[in-house]
């Protein structure tokens, strides 16, 4: 069983853990702590928001329960949707739900994300990444360090799409991966 920290990170959210069921929410927009209300209501989880920071009452879901109370039809048209590092987040309802973790990842480690899919269990999924800022040759290793396998990218003129053929429970690990790496890739 994944625990609360766990399952933020895995689904896209930026979370501090301060205690036992209590996070601090202000690294967060506004926007996804809305979202993240609403996904805890679904799944009977009472919270309560106070001086910046989430209290949650009871034991984690699993992460099952997790992925029904985030996941919905027509979750994702995130393709084509620019997020600029430094300049806005990425809104997590908006990004398809296995893919959504790396987004966010991606962004926090300094990467700027132009494009995404999550595959929809029909194709890789992929990641577009915008040429400016860190270089893709540099997620590519970091992705490979990783442990992520056969790494494909295509670069076209301004960005470069980073194909990971991996299913979603792999692109949930590899979020929760990426959100253990250290301060030397973090972005500015």
């Amino acid at each position: 069983m994944k625990t609360w920290n766990q399952l933020f990170v895995r689904h896209g959210w930026k979370l501090e853990k301060l205690e036992e069921n209590i996070f601090n929410i202000r690294s967060e927009t506004e926007y996804n702590v809305a979202f993240l209300r609403e996904c805890l209501e679904r799944t009977g989880v009472q919270s309560l928001i106070e001086d910046g920071k989430l209290f949650l009452r009871g034991e984690p879901v699993s992460e099952q329960e997790w992925i029904q109370a985030v996941d919905f039809l027509y979750r994702g048209p995130g393709e084509g949707l620019w997020f600029q590092t430094g300049k806005e987040e990425p809104k997590v309802q908006q990004l398809d739900t296995y893919i959504c973790g790396i987004v966010r990842q991606l962004k926090w480690l300094g990467f700027q994300t132009i494009g995404s899919c999550d595959g929809h269990e029909r194709r890789a999924a992929h990641v577009i990444i915008s040429n400016e800022g860190k270089s893709v040759k540099e997620l590519v290793q970091l992705l490979e360090a990783l442990g992520a396998k056969r790494v494909h990218c295509r670069e076209h003129g301004q960005s470069c799409t980073v194909s990971l053929p991996l299913n979603r429970m792999e692109l949930l690990n590899l979020a929760e991966e990426m959100s253990l790496m250290g301060d030397e890739w973090q972005g500015e």
